[in-house]
C-alpha cells in the first residue's frame, strides 16, 4: 500500500498525487493507496502504527510544509521509505536516495517516477526504509533528545 497522511489543505498537493497515480496505471503499474487524514477519502485516523505496518512505502506530495513534517519522521520511525517533495524542512530529514527519495513541488511526472522506482525494485524500497529508521533513531532517539532539551533549558540559566 501506498500511505499518505496528511490533512485536506491544498498545500499537500493531492491532485499531484493523484494525476501520478494515473501515470503509473496508464503504465500497468499495479499497487493500493491510501490517503488518511481529516478531511481526506479515509478520514482521520487515531492509530497510525497498523497502517504503517502494512505501507509499502510512504508518499507527501506537499507544496510547502512550514517546517517539516510529523507524518514523515513518523514514517521513517516505522521504517517505511519516503517519498517526498524537496520543500520547507523536509530534505532536512529526508535524505535523497538513503532514507527517501525527494522530488520537486508540483511535478507529478517525478512524483510518478519516484513511486515506480521503489515499485520496481523491493530491495531498494527495503533498504531505504532500514535507513529511514536508522536515520531517525539516530537524530531522535530519547536520549539526543533529552540532552538537546538539557542543554536548552541549561541555556537559560547561563543567561541571566
Amino acid at each position: 500500500m501506498l500511505l499518505t497522511v496528511c490533512r485536506r489543505d491544498t498545500r499537500k498537493g493531492i491532485p499531484y498525487l493523484l494525476e501520478a497515480y494515473r501515470i503509473l496505471r496508464q503504465k500497468h503499474y499495479r499497487f493500493r493507496e491510501m490517503i488518511v487524514g481529516p478531511g481526506q477519502p479515509a478520514g482521520p485516523v487515531n492509530d497510525l502504527m497498523p497502517l504503517f505496518s502494512r505501507a509499502y512505502c510512504f508518499v507527501l506530495p506537499s507544496l510547502e510544509e512550514g517546517s517539516g513534517s510529523i507524518a514523515i519522521l513518523e514514517a521513517m520511525k516505522a521504517g517505511i521509505p519516503v517519498i517526498a517533495t524537496t520543500v520547507d524542512g523536509i530534505p532536512e530529514d529526508v535524505e535523497n536516495g538513503v532514507s527517501g527519495l525527494l522530488v520537486p513541488p508540483a511535478d507529478s511526472q517525478a512524483l510518478a517516477d519516484a513511486i515506480g522506482k521503489l515499485l520496481k525494485n523491493p530491495v531498494l524500497a527495503r533498504r531505504i526504509g532500514k535507513n529511514a529508521r536508522l536515520q531517525f533513531q539516530k537524530k531522535y532517539s530519547e536520549d539526543r533528545v533529552r540532552r538537546a532539551l538539557i542543554r536548552f533549558l541549561t541555556s537559560f540559566d547561563t543567561a541571566r
